[in-house]
């Protein structure tokens, strides 16, 4: 990976990251994603795809809208209230 695309994929991250970073984790992606590079030509032929790891497919319940608890029973327990809405405390800028 050249090294102007790991230092963009590293601000999506907002990463700070010192120089010596940068080299040694754009090094290890860069192992990473050699273990992919084969896969890239495999061809599958006629096998069929693999959708569900556990050859079972989930099962999903009818999605229905319930009014279970009230606003104001849900948000009796709230550390703190905002709006009608739960407030937390911000944990990233």
């Amino acid at each position: 990976m050249e090294k102007e695309q790991f230092a963009k994929l590293a601000s999506f991250n907002k990463f700070a990251l010192t120089p010596a970073e940068n080299e040694r984790l754009s090094a290890a992606l860069d192992t990473a994603l050699d273990f992919l590079v084969p896969l890239r030509d495999w061809q599958a032929g006629d096998t069929p795809l693999m959708v569900y790891a556990a050859g079972i497919a989930p099962v999903y319940r009818t999605d229905r809208v319930e009014k279970i608890f009230s606003r104001e029973q849900i948000l009796a327990n709230a550390p703190e209230e905002a709006e009608h809405c739960f407030a937390v405390p911000r944990v990233a800028d």
